[in-house]
């Protein structure tokens, strides 16, 4: 009896255990990561928000970036002028987490699994670098559309760039 249930959904148990599996897991590594950095800025948001900034001066633009002890964002100025802030949601960390269990989930060989899940990682935090620059640029030239500029515009790139690089791994390089 329990084979005649188990069989037809063998594959897609599977894949929702090792989803569900790496996604805790890694989820739960980032949870004990932020909570060593309560308080402040945690280095990876840091690195983002710096790499954000040379972006923004290969524009042309004076940028730099703030943080006050005690509290954990980055102030992030173009030419004297307060645009945004980046907070840990920025660094992309959670997009990257929910990619990387979606490709393991969705196995395939082992070489192309490890080479996708390391060109996917590169690829989603440099959009995203630039999606946070683009953003502080546009916040900064066009403030009348912050709104819907960061509710919309900006978290359909990032998003609609992983659901392209799931897409390209499940047709060309997962297991069928």
């Amino acid at each position: 009896m329990y084979s005649a249930i188990y069989q037809p959904y063998k594959t897609v148990i599977h894949f929702l255990l090792r989803f569900f599996g790496v996604y805790g897991g890694l989820s739960f590594l980032y949870f004990y990561y932020l909570k060593a950095f309560e308080l402040q800025v945690d280095p990876f948001t840091v690195w983002i928000g710096k790499l954000s900034k040379r972006i923004i001066e290969l524009f042309g633009y004076k940028s730099r970036i703030l943080s006050e002890p005690g509290i954990p964002n980055l102030q992030l100025y173009i030419n004297d002028s307060y645009v945004a802030r980046i907070i840990e949601g920025c660094n992309a960390a959670s997009i990257l987490i929910l990619f990387a269990a979606f490709i393991i989930a969705f196995s395939g060989k082992i070489k192309s699994l490890i080479r996708f899940l390391v060109i996917g990682i590169f690829s989603i935090s440099v959009i995203n670098i630039l999606r946070i620059a683009f953003l502080a640029i546009t916040l900064y030239k066009f403030p009348q559309h912050s709104e819907w500029l960061h509710q919309l515009v900006f978290p359909a790139i990032i998003y609609g760039f992983t659901i392209v690089l799931w897409l390209i791994w499940v047709i060309k390089f997962s297991k069928k």
